[in-house]
């Protein structure tokens, strides 16, 4: 069985992490306080809160403690990087990253880059111009209208 974090702290633990992303609470009365907030920023990539392993009881290899109290994220960079979560947010790719919060960087799997083949411009293909093909019968063709003159 894997060894699961000391959680002793309880779910306050996950927010002490200095990945972590921190926002202004503005609703206090007169003065803004810093609260958690709903993201999480590593080396994999960007994170909902929700899908934080710490949150469910177990180990994140990507948690670091924080030193002292947490500073709060702009609302413009809290905003791209809302954006930059959108991109693959609940798709695999995102799951991928979520099940790599867990695993150490030798047992992540590196991607491998396929080299391909450049397509040839379009000045470089040939372009061959057919005639439509003449009518074998002159009865057949088409008449003029007299009156189209």
């Amino acid at each position: 069985m894997r060894k699961e974090m000391d959680l002793s702290g309880g779910r306050d633990r996950a927010f002490e992490c200095r990945n972590c992303l921190h926002t202004e609470d503005e609703s206090a009365r007169g003065r803004a306080r810093v609260v958690p907030g709903t993201l999480c920023r590593n080396p994999l990539g960007v994170f909902s809160m929700d899908d934080c392993p710490v949150l469910l009881g177990r180990e994140c290899r990507q948690f670091v403690p924080r030193e002292g109290p947490p500073s709060a994220v702009p609302f413009d960079e809290m905003e791209s990087t809302r954006v930059e979560l959108l991109r693959d947010y609940l798709r695999w790719t995102y799951w991928e990253r979520v099940r790599n919060l867990r695993r150490t960087p030798d047992e992540i799997p590196k991607k491998t880059v396929l080299e391909v083949e450049e397509k040839p411009e379009r000045e470089d293909e040939q372009f061959v111009y057919h005639a439509p093909p003449v009518p074998a019968d002159p009865a057949a063709a088409p008449a003029p209208e007299a009156g189209a003159a």
